[in-house]
């Protein structure tokens, strides 16, 4: 017949009894650690809220500076379109053609 010490021997009854204490005690600490626990995690949420916002100017930043960079370049692919184009066209006058 397996008695008490046979559950203590294979590990099953220090389980039970952590899960016994857990239990007892958790309905008595869980107040106590939710109070002391709120400000903690107000603190983290309000990290993540600047946090949040910095990354937003960031990338706005980073938007226009693309955006800036790519009229530039759109701008200066134009004008080098059409010097080409006047110069196709001094040749062709030139030639006679």
């Amino acid at each position: 017949m397996a008695g008490i010490d046979d559950l203590f021997k294979n590990g099953l009854g220090g389980g039970i009894a952590l899960a016994v204490g857990v239990a007892v005690v958790g309905p008595m600490v869980a107040p106590v650690l939710g109070r002391v626990m709120k400000p903690v995690i107000k603190n983290a949420i309000k990290g993540g809220i600047v946090l949040y916002g910095w990354g937003r100017e960031g990338m706005a930043e980073m938007r226009e500076y693309v955006e800036d960079t790519y009229a530039e370049a759109h701008a200066e692919m134009v004008e080098e379109s059409q010097t080409a184009a006047r110069g196709r066209g001094r040749a062709k006058a030139e030639t006679g053609s």
